[in-house]
């Protein structure tokens, strides 16, 4: 957990050499899993690691290459990545995992939440707590958004 500050350095779009997708994956991958096993006891603490995965999420979720090999995963690590640290970026990544006209996306992401969320009630009901009200959020402001749509489409 210690060296969770250099892989910000390695997910850093302005490296001169970008990483692999298959590497940017597993760096994602074990981010993520660091966080789901050690949830932090505050939040934003690695704050430049998760504007770098937020940026990587942000490239992936393009409709066109979330359909392709490695790529979801890729965007649905980094964003589970960086709720998973309570970023300050949590509600608007998993938002915009919601957003994604891929709507097989958004509950994957769901789903992979509600798991980290009865992992964390087991072991830090702080983590627990937040993560309960960060779906709420973000759950009503969905609500809301697909709502003013049916509500323009009933207008037309």
């Amino acid at each position: 957990m210690e060296k969770m500050e250099t892989l910000a350095a390695l997910l850093d779009p302005e490296n001169r050499s970008p990483l692999p997708l298959e590497l940017e994956l597993e760096v994602a991958k074990m981010i993520y899993r660091n966080f789901e096993v050690h949830p932090p006891t505050h939040a934003n603490v690695r704050s430049q690691l998760a504007s770098n995965l937020m940026q990587m999420a942000q490239a992936y979720l393009n409709p066109r290459l979330l359909l392709r090999d490695k790529y979801s995963a890729c965007a649905s690590l980094a964003i589970e990545a960086i709720v998973a640290m309570r970023s300050s970026l949590a509600e608007e990544a998993w938002d915009s995992a919601l957003r994604s006209p891929h709507h097989w996306f958004g509950e994957i992401i769901n789903a992979d939440l509600a798991e980290l969320g009865n992992r964390w009630q087991s072991g830090n009901h702080e983590a627990a707590d937040w993560l309960a009200k960060l779906r709420l959020r973000v759950f009503s402001r969905h609500q809301n958004v697909e709502s003013g749509r049916d509500a323009g489409h009933a207008s037309q």
